[in-house]
């Protein structure tokens, strides 16, 4: 049984271009490079995969001394299905079915604690109280629908106080954890009874935009 970091990093990105690899922080690393960095102070090199059609990215893994899995185009664009996209990585992969995969989003440059996910991960999988991890962010804050209704509380006089509310999460990409085997059986990367790794709000950013980018660009600049 081993521990596996696989961090999806392909080339095409339609809405900023070439965002994990551009300049991102103020020493010059990219979101690619600032996530394996992330990844190798967890993760042995060996055990790190970036999966990409970049050859960016291939020189990335080569220069980091971590493994690189050739993505091809049809898994490396924004129509197929992600389902598709894991199940393509993981069967291509030649690792132990019965591996721990972390996916590591190099879009979420704010989160490092892997090694907290994957105690907490195996410490509720031997227990069998949970079947996977998902990072998620807490929000208790007050919803509305597209129509301007309310989907969390009851405005007017039973108006509550916003930690009162029942909590919703946001997956926010930073870190998901499973078996490989499992992955693999649910076409997906958690399944049905995933344990809530609660992150900060600097850790849920998610890049996907380019204020995204901006934004997040700011903050590491700090």
């Amino acid at each position: 049984m081993s521990d596996i970091c696989i961090i999806p990093a392909r080339a095409g990105s339609q809405r900023v271009k070439d965002k994990n690899f551009r300049k991102f922080s103020k020493n010059g690393c990219s979101l690619l490079d600032t996530k394996i960095k992330h990844a190798k102070a967890c993760f042995d090199s060996n055990s790190i995969i970036i999966s990409s059609d970049s050859k960016l990215a291939k020189e990335a893994a080569k220069r980091y001394g971590v493994c690189f899995h050739e993505r091809s185009i049809h898994y490396s664009n924004s129509v197929t299905s992600w389902p598709s996209v894991i199940i393509n990585i993981l069967s291509d992969l030649s690792i132990s079915k019965d591996s721990t995969v972390t996916w590591a989003l190099p879009t979420s440059p704010f989160f490092k604690d892997y090694k907290a996910c994957l105690h907490k991960f195996h410490s509720c999988y031997t227990n069998q109280t949970h079947d996977s991890l998902v990072a998620v962010y807490k929000h208790q804050t007050f919803f509305l629908n597209e129509y301007g209704s309310p989907e969390n509380f009851s405005p007017g006089h039973w108006h509550p106080y916003s930690q009162q509310l029942k909590p919703k999460y946001e997956i926010c990409g930073a870190c998901f954890i499973a078996k490989m085997s499992d992955m693999i059986k649910w076409n997906y990367w958690y399944g049905t009874k995933p344990y809530l790794f609660q992150v900060t709000k600097c850790q849920s950013i998610d890049i996907d935009t380019q204020d995204d980018f901006n934004f997040a660009k700011s903050i590491e600049s700090l």
